[in-house]
């Protein structure tokens, strides 16, 4: 639900409010991470990476990321 309420204030503005975001909880579903963007789309995906430093963080997560890491 927070990660729908940042996606809507995001695209009510179309993409004009800074905004990027992970957001991490749990529902229904299990453990998730939810990225929303500037424009209002979201992502659930495994791991994400954001920022300055997030081009070698994907690189090392792409590589070394398994499903049953604790």
């Amino acid at each position: 639900m927070a990660a729908d309420r940042i996606r809507q204030h995001a695209f009510k503005y179309g993409g004009h409010v800074g905004i990027y975001s992970i957001v991490g909880g749990f529902d229904v579903k299990g453990p998730q991470l939810i990225e929303v963007s500037a424009d209002g789309n979201m992502y659930s995906l495994p791991f994400l990476t954001m920022g300055s430093g997030s081009l070698p963080a994907m690189a090392i997560m792409e590589t070394q990321y398994r499903e049953d890491m604790n």
